[in-house]
């Protein structure tokens, strides 16, 4: 009821989420940087050259206004200052040759790492259709049994399906 709630700690979380960003993010201070893992490196003119034309990329990528880099951060930032947990999904637009931010819930990602050290994230989406999986992933990239379906005549593109993403690194 309204003598109960009270909306401050919600603006608190908010104004939270803003301060992280507003120090960790700012769109008027260059706060990209790339460095070699290898220590060696580091001091070769070449590679310093290199790792700041990279960062710049990096930056003008992140910064491209149809991105909405800015946006993502704050949801992210407000998730992980609520709950303590913010994935933020990073996919590439072949369309619109830009990159597509999401915030996501932790629940929908699955991390682990063998005993090489070789990492994995697998990503669950909840029942995309199929006319969604191609365009996300192309048609050449669907199982056989989902290409057979597609490229039949009588094919129903609006039927669901629970698709795992994963990424090996």
């Amino acid at each position: 009821t309204e003598d109960i709630w009270c909306s401050f700690p919600e603006e608190v979380r908010r104004n939270l989420a803003e301060a992280f960003i507003s120090a960790a993010c700012t769109k008027d201070r260059f706060w990209i940087g790339l460095q070699p893992v290898n220590v060696a490196l580091r001091d070769l003119p070449q590679v310093k050259q290199w790792c700041e034309t990279a960062s710049r990329m990096m930056w003008q990528v992140i910064y491209d206004p149809r991105v909405n880099f800015t946006e993502r951060a704050m949801e992210l930032a407000d998730d992980a200052s609520a709950f303590g947990t913010g994935i933020i999904y990073v996919d590439h637009d072949q369309k619109e040759k830009r990159l597509n931010l999401r915030v996501e819930w932790a629940k929908k990602f699955a991390f682990e790492a063998d005993i090489n050290g070789n990492s994995t994230a697998q990503y669950c989406w909840s029942c995309p259709t199929l006319s969604d999986i191609v365009e996300m992933f192309g048609a050449d990239a669907l199982p056989k049994e989902l290409r057979r379906s597609w490229e039949s005549p009588d094919c129903n593109t609006e039927k669901t399906y629970e698709v795992l993403h994963v990424i090996l690194k």
